[in-house]
């Protein structure tokens, strides 16, 4: 991810729920030991995108997203595997919604188990948070 990304990327977010400003988009570019990767289609522009920070040979996963015509394509596992064959982290973590099945069959078929649960964690719509962890 790029800052010439940005506004693709704040657009695509706000697709979904808990969106992101631009401005926060732009310190996750900035901060310290961040992680941040986009796919792009010939033709179609971004399609998916992920960001996150390691820190201390751990990496949380901050965001994940792929476009809705790109969805149950692969896109998320593949963009998963590279961003865990890029960071150099022994454990991810990540939080999902919990009434977001897709995502929590996707992880766990990528090695991802639930660790906890926050109640509470998302406003619009409420739900609560999932707490998943990988261990390589």
């Amino acid at each position: 991810m790029a800052a010439s990304d940005l506004a693709e990327v704040t657009a695509m977010d706000q697709l979904f729920p808990s969106p992101w400003s631009q401005a926060l988009f732009r310190q996750q570019l900035t901060a310290k030991f961040a992680f941040h990767f986009v796919v792009c289609q010939p033709g179609h522009g971004l399609i998916a995108f992920i960001c996150g920070q390691a820190v201390a040979n751990e990496a949380e996963i901050h965001k994940l997203a792929v476009t809705p015509a790109w969805q149950q394509q692969g896109v998320a596992s593949r963009l998963l595997k590279h961003t865990m064959a890029e960071v150099a982290a022994s454990a991810f973590f990540l939080e999902v919604r919990g009434a977001n099945q897709a995502a929590l069959a996707l992880y766990a078929k990528m090695g991802f188990t639930a660790v906890g649960c926050r109640k509470g964690y998302y406003s619009s719509p409420a739900d609560d948070a999932v707490t998943m962890r990988l261990q390589r």
